[in-house]
C-alpha cells in the first residue's frame, strides 16, 4: 500500500522539492505536478521494493516476534 510512504515523504520532501524547482526558475504550476508524479513514484518504490526487503529481513532477524509477543 502506498499510503503509508506517501504520507511519510511529501510534506519534507515534497515541500523541498518544489521550493528547488521554483528556485531554480521552473513555474510554479509545472513544479507541483512534476512533484506529484515524484512523490507519488517514489512512494511506489518504498512500497513494491524497500518495505517487502525491510519484512524479509525482519522476519529473518524474528523482530515482530519480539514485538508481538509483548
Amino acid at each position: 500500500m502506498m499510503t503509508y510512504p506517501f504520507y511519510l515523504i511529501h510534506d519534507v520532501v515534497g515541500a523541498a522539492m518544489l521550493g528547488g524547482l521554483t528556485r531554480a526558475g521552473v513555474p510554479c504550476l509545472a513544479a507541483i505536478p512534476i512533484v506529484g508524479a515524484a512523490m507519488i513514484a517514489v512512494s511506489w518504490l518504498i512500497a513494491a521494493e524497500a518495505e517487502p526487503r525491510i519484512d524479509a529481513t525482519a522476519d529473518r532477524a524474528q523482530v515482530w516476534n519480539c514485538l508481538h509477543s509483548a
